[in-house]
């Protein structure tokens, strides 16, 4: 099991930890903000978990609408090597995720990787290292927001 919310002091948490002790689960803890991009690390984190954990591999953070789903799509990426129209799907309202909200972050991000292997196709591994930049993409996220509001 992957805990998206990381390790943590309070009750869900222990009681997460208890159970999956009892059940016999290995349970790994990544923490991932819940309107911010993580960095390199981490998601070579996440792709560490996705081929070392055991199957089949359960993911969640508090609602499973935003983190959980750009992680689904980042392991379909990572490692079933899906195209990302697949891997966006997501990030859906089916699951809750509300893509004109803050945590569309993480629908520009996939949206940003898209155009790029539209114009040269790349893998999204080797996008995520050489051209993924989560800062940047921040910055014309917030830009194209609120540009958005003004029209």
């Amino acid at each position: 099991m992957l805990n998206l919310r990381g390790a943590s002091r309070f009750s869900h948490y222990l009681f997460e930890r208890e159970a999956c002790d009892q059940l016999g689960l290995t349970l790994a803890d990544i923490y991932l903000r819940p309107a911010q991009l993580p960095d390199r690390d981490t998601i070579r984190a996440l792709d560490t978990h996705f081929r070392t954990l055991e199957k089949p591999l359960v993911f969640h953070c508090k609602s499973g609408a935003d983190r959980a789903g750009f992680v689904a799509a980042l392991y379909l990426l990572l490692i079933e090597a899906a195209p990302v129209e697949i891997a966006r799907k997501q990030l859906s309202f089916r699951y809750l995720h509300i893509k004109a909200s803050k945590k569309g972050i993480f629908d520009y991000c996939l949206e940003t990787y898209a155009k790029t292997h539209e114009i040269s196709p790349i893998t999204f591994r080797d996008w995520m290292e050489n051209v993924y930049d989560p800062t940047a993409i921040t910055r014309e996220f917030r830009r194209a927001r609120r540009n958005a509001g003004k029209g």
